[in-house]
C-alpha cells in the first residue's frame, strides 16, 4: 500500500514537472512596445517558420537568382516568413506582405516576432524600406505615407528637412530632431526621424496623425492600421450677395533654375502696392482676400524665409521676412495676375572633408538645383555654374592639405546668364569625380593624387555568374550557370587571342558566395572585372539587354572611380545591343554585392532574358552565345584600348 501511494506520488510530480516545462516553453509572449500606440504584444503563429537576416545589407529578389530584379532590401535584424526552398533561394514574406527571394546563407531560423504590418484606409502597404522597431518605437517611411495620404514632400538637402503639404497643413520635420512642427506648432516626439536606405523614417504616431489621420494597433493581426481623416462635409454654397464678393489670393513657393519663388496668385488682375525695407518685402492686393493657406516657411539654405498673409479689411497683405543680404528681383505676371518674388539661387556654403588615407571632398550647397560643366585637366578642375550667384563662397580659400594648393570663386555674365566660377589646383596630378546629390542643389567634388593610385594588372576577370549548387535562374530545359558560363568561356578565348589576360572566378561548374566571387578579382589586381549573367522576370514579357554600374556617392572610394565604372558599362552595352539587337534596356546603376565590393572597374552584363520564352530559345543556341560573347569582348577591348594604357 505505502509502495502504491509513493509510485502515485512520484508519477504526480512528474506529471507537474512537464507541465511546469510547457507553460514555461510555449507561454506568452511579448513584442516590442510603442508608447504611442500602446504595447504591440503577440504570440508566435506556430504554423509559419521565420527567418532573421544575419548580414548587414541584403538585396531581395523577383526570383530565385542574383541576375533576377532587385526589388527591396533588408538589414541584419529584420524578419522574414519563409514561404519555400528553392535550392540555395528562399522565397520569403516581408512585412508588407511582399514576396521576394533571399540566399539561403544571408538568413537563419528566428522563432522571433510575426511581422510588422502597415495598412492605409484598409488596404495594406509596401515599401521600399521595411518599418522597423528601434528603441521600443515603430518608425515608418515618411514619404511613402505622407504621399499615400494626398500629401506633396519635399526633401531640402541643405538642411535636411522634409516638409509635407496638403490642404492648408504644413508639416516641417528635420532630421535627427524631436520637434517637427504641424502648421508651426511643435510637436515633440521621443524618438527622432532617421535616414536608413536614403528614406527617411519617422515615428508612427506622428505619421499617421500630422496630416489629421489616425493610428491604432490591431493586436490580433500585429498591424499597424492608418486611416485617413475622414472627407469634410459638403458645403452647401450660399445664395449670391447682393454685395461685391472679393477674388481670392494664393500663396506658394517654388523652385527652378532661376531660384526660390514666392508666387502670389488670383483670378483677376491685382491692385499691388509694394513696400521695401532691408529685411522685409511688404505687398497689399486691394479688394482680394487670402485663399487657402496664409503662413508658409521655406528653407534657405540654413535660414529660413518666413511669409506671413493677413486680411486687412477689404485688402490682402502678405509680408515676407528675408535674411540679411539676400538678393531678389520683384516681377509681375500673367496679365498682371500673379506676383512673383524671386531669390537666384546661390551658394550658402562650401565645406571640405578627407576620406580614405588622401582622398578629398568639396562639397557646395546651394539654394536650388545646379547646372553646371565641369573640366578636369592634370592639376587643374574648373567647373561653370549657370544662373547660380556667389552667395557665401570666397574667392579665395587656405586648407592644410598637402594635395589643395588654391581654390576659389569668381562672377561672370555671359549674355543674359551670371555665371559663378568654381577653379581648383592640386600641388600634384589628380583624378577628379564630379556630381550632384539627388536633388541637385549639392555638388559634390572628389579627387586623389594620381600618384597614389595603385596601378593594376592590364587584365580582365570574367566573373561567371552562379555554378554548382547555385544555378541561378531556370529557364525552359537550361539554367542561368550553364549559359553565364558557355558565354563567358567563349569571351575568354576570344580576348587570349587578341593577347588580352583573362582569368576567371570558375570555369567549370563551381559554387562560390557572392563575396569570394568579388575576392577573385580583387587578389589578381586586375584592371577590370566584368560579371556576366542571364536575367530573369517573374513575368515572361520582359526582354532585353542592360547593364550594370555601381558608384555612388556615399562611398567615396567607388564614387571616386564613376566616369570609369560608367564607361565601361556603356561600352558592354552598346556592344551587346548592336551585336544581338536585343531591346535596349539601358546602362544603370545597380547596389549589387560583387560590383559593390570590387575595387577596380567593374560591370555587369545581362545577355537577354531567360525568362522569355523567346530570348531562352535564343540563349540555348550556340550562335547567340558566340555572337554574345563576341560583343562583350569588343566592348571590353574598346575600353581597354582607350582606358587602359
Amino acid at each position: 500500500m505505502l509502495r502504491e501511494i509513493r509510485s502515485k506520488y512520484i508519477n504526480t510530480l512528474l506529471l507537474l514537472t512537464v507541465a511546469i516545462y510547457l507553460i514555461l516553453l510555449l507561454g506568452p509572449w511579448s513584442g516590442p512596445v510603442d508608447a504611442e500606440i500602446g504595447v504591440v504584444s503577440g504570440s508566435k503563429n506556430t504554423s509559419e517558420i521565420y527567418l532573421k537576416v544575419n548580414q548587414d545589407l541584403v538585396n531581395l529578389r523577383s526570383g530565385p537568382g542574383i541576375a533576377t530584379e532587385m526589388i527591396a532590401q533588408v538589414h541584419k535584424g529584420d524578419t522574414l516568413v519563409l514561404l519555400e526552398v528553392q535550392g540555395v533561394w528562399n522565397k520569403v514574406k516581408t512585412a508588407s506582405g511582399q514576396v521576394a527571394y533571399i540566399r539561403s546563407d544571408m538568413v537563419g531560423e528566428e522563432n522571433g516576432t510575426p511581422l510588422l504590418k502597415v495598412t492605409l484606409d484598409g488596404k495594406q502597404m509596401d515599401f521600399e524600406v521595411l518599418p522597423r522597431v528601434e528603441n521600443n518605437r515603430v518608425l515608418v517611411p515618411l514619404r511613402a505615407i505622407f504621399e499615400a495620404m494626398g500629401a506633396k514632400v519635399e526633401w531640402n538637402q541643405a538642411t535636411q528637412t522634409a516638409t509635407a503639404t496638403k490642404d492648408n497643413i504644413t508639416v516641417v520635420l528635420p532630421l535627427n530632431s524631436t520637434q517637427p512642427t504641424v502648421n508651426g506648432v511643435i510637436w515633440n516626439l521621443e524618438v527622432p526621424a532617421k535616414v536608413v536606405q536614403q528614406r527617411t523614417l519617422a515615428p508612427l504616431r506622428f505619421v499617421g496623425e500630422a496630416l489629421g489621420g489616425t493610428a491604432t494597433w490591431d493586436q490580433a493581426n500585429f498591424t499597424v492600421v492608418l486611416q485617413n481623416p475622414p472627407p469634410p462635409e459638403p458645403v452647401v454654397q450660399p445664395l449670391p450677395a447682393p454685395v461685391p464678393q472679393f477674388e481670392g489670393l494664393r500663396i506658394l513657393s517654388e523652385r527652378d533654375d532661376s531660384g526660390l519663388r514666392i508666387v502670389m496668385g488670383s483670378g483677376v488682375k491685382l491692385e499691388t502696392k509694394l513696400n521695401k525695407t532691408s529685411s522685409k518685402i511688404s505687398y497689399e492686393f486691394a479688394n482680394v482676400q487670402i485663399d487657402g493657406t496664409s503662413y508658409i516657411e521655406v528653407p534657405l539654405g540654413t535660414q529660413i524665409i518666413k511669409v506671413q498673409g493677413s486680411n486687412q479689411g477689404k485688402n490682402a497683405v502678405v509680408e515676407i521676412q528675408l535674411p540679411t543680404g539676400v538678393e531678389y528681383r520683384t516681377t509681375t505676371e500673367f496679365e498682371g495676375k500673379k506676383e512673383v518674388l524671386t531669390i537666384a539661387n546661390f551658394i550658402t556654403g562650401v565645406e571640405r572633408s578627407t576620406f580614405s588615407n588622401s582622398g578629398e571632398r568639396i562639397v557646395i550647397n546651394a539654394t536650388a538645383p545646379l547646372t553646371y560643366k565641369s573640366s578636369p585637366t592634370g592639376t587643374t578642375l574648373e567647373v561653370v555654374l549657370d544662373n547660380v550667384l556667389s552667395g557665401k563662397a570666397l574667392n579665395d580659400y587656405k586648407y592644410d592639405s598637402r594635395l589643395i594648393n588654391s581654390m576659389g570663386f569668381k562672377t561672370k555674365k555671359t549674355g543674359s546668364v551670371s555665371q559663378t566660377v568654381f577653379t581648383l589646383v592640386t600641388s600634384k596630378p589628380a583624378k577628379f569625380a564630379v556630381g550632384t546629390s539627388n536633388d541637385g542643389s549639392t555638388l559634390n567634388i572628389m579627387f586623389i593624387d594620381q600618384s597614389e593610385i595603385q596601378p593594376r594588372v592590364p587584365m580582365v576577370v570574367l566573373d561567371v555568374g552562379h555554378g554548382g549548387k547555385d544555378t541561378g535562374a531556370p529557364g525552359d530545359n537550361v539554367n542561368e550557370k550553364d549559359v553565364n558560363l558557355d558565354v563567358a568561356l567563349k569571351v575568354g578565348q576570344i580576348l587570349t587571342q587578341k593577347g588580352i589576360k583573362v582569368e576567371y572566378t570558375r570555369t567549370d561548374d563551381t559554387f562560390l558566395s557572392l563575396n569570394e566571387e568579388a575576392t577573385v578579382g580583387n587578389l589578381y589586381n586586375a584592371a577590370l572585372f566584368v560579371a556576366i549573367h542571364s536575367n530573369s522576370s517573374t513575368e515572361p514579357n520582359p526582354s532585353g539587354t542592360e547593364t550594370y554600374y555601381y558608384a555612388p556617392l556615399e562611398s567615396p572610394e567607388l564614387y571616386i572611380q564613376k566616369d570609369e565604372r560608367c564607361r565601361l558599362a556603356t561600352y558592354l552595352q552598346q556592344a551587346l545591343v548592336a551585336k544581338l539587337g536585343r531591346n535596349d534596356r539601358g546602362v544603370k546603376q545597380g547596389n549589387l554585392a560583387v560590383l559593390r565590393n570590387t575595387q577596380m572597374t567593374s560591370a555587369l552584363v545581362e545577355i537577354a532574358f531567360i525568362s522569355n520564352p523567346t530570348e531562352c530559345e535564343l540563349l540555348k543556341q550556340q550562335n547567340f552565345r558566340q555572337m554574345a560573347a563576341q560583343a562583350i569582348a569588343d566592348g571590353i577591348e574598346g575600353y581597354m584600348k582607350e582606358n587602359i594604357k
